[in-house]
């Protein structure tokens, strides 16, 4: 048996038959790649599902004929239109809100290494800002509604790698003298935190390290490391400072 067949063969919907038939699905980005495969798996697998995209109304409609009556394409531009225009549209071919999302939407970034400015913005549009406010409103419609639910939502793996565009410059540009860190703060006193830093750093924040948030000049110290020729060992990493909050 060749590697395609062994691909094929993991492809059997019968298991799940019984835990997804009937239910409804919101799949983004659901026209192509792995959206389309997984409409067309709930699909087999008894599920009713909307699914949006930016293929145009032709192709939806022909992905629509080609799967039956449970599939239902909406022409929807994450980068572009409302959540709230997604929602009201599955809302209608679906009968109700799903309980069921899978925010899958995404696009690349032009360029390499060097990024085209509009298209990044593209990408935080689409992968960042619109994710986020779809799983926002599906949490909130579970929560009002005291329903059970699954949220699922596509990242990359090259979230991990830091030599990819756009989630990274470190490993990439290295070897041109560049090292690139993320100071990640804990509670810090600042005006964003509605805490004065020239006042009790202890209150209300007892079980968070310490006992108490951070000073700005703590954190600035850590800015100054990394930016400095003291940090060179130091690329593509995450630095904590938090007093320790994030180890739970």
């Amino acid at each position: 048996m060749g590697l395609k067949s062994k691909i094929k063969g993991t492809l059997r919907p019968g298991r799940y038959v019984e835990v997804m038939a009937g239910r409804a699905v919101l799949v983004t980005g659901g026209t192509s790649g792995i959206g389309r495969a997984t409409v067309e798996l709930l699909v087999r697998c008894g599920a009713e599902v909307a699914f949006a995209g930016r293929s145009g109304n032709r192709a939806l409609a022909e992905m629509e004929a080609e799967l039956g009556a449970t599939a239902h394409g909406i022409e929807y531009d994450a980068g572009r239109q409302p959540v709230g225009d997604l929602l009201a549209r599955a809302a209608g071919v679906l009968e109700g809100l799903p309980d069921y999302p899978f925010a899958n939407a995404g696009v690349y970034a032009d360029g390499e290494g060097v990024w085209d400015a509009d298209s990044v913005e593209r990408v935080l549009r689409v992968n960042l800002a619109a994710t986020i406010k779809l799983v926002n409103a599906f949490v909130g419609w579970l929560v009002t509604e005291g329903r059970r639910g699954a949220i699922v939502a596509t990242g990359s793996n090259r979230g991990f790698m830091p030599d990819a565009v756009p989630y990274g410059v470190a490993r990439e540009h290295y070897k041109d003298g560049i090292c690139a860190n993320v100071m990640a703060p804990g509670m810090t006193a600042s005006n964003i935190n509605g805490v004065d830093p020239a006042g009790d750093l202890a209150k209300g924040f007892a079980t968070i390290g310490e006992g108490r948030v951070i000073r700005p000049e703590e954190i600035a110290e850590v800015v100054l490391f990394l930016l400095s020729s003291r940090s060179l060992c130091i690329n593509g990493a995450v630095v904590p400072c938090d007093l320790g909050d994030s180890l739970r």
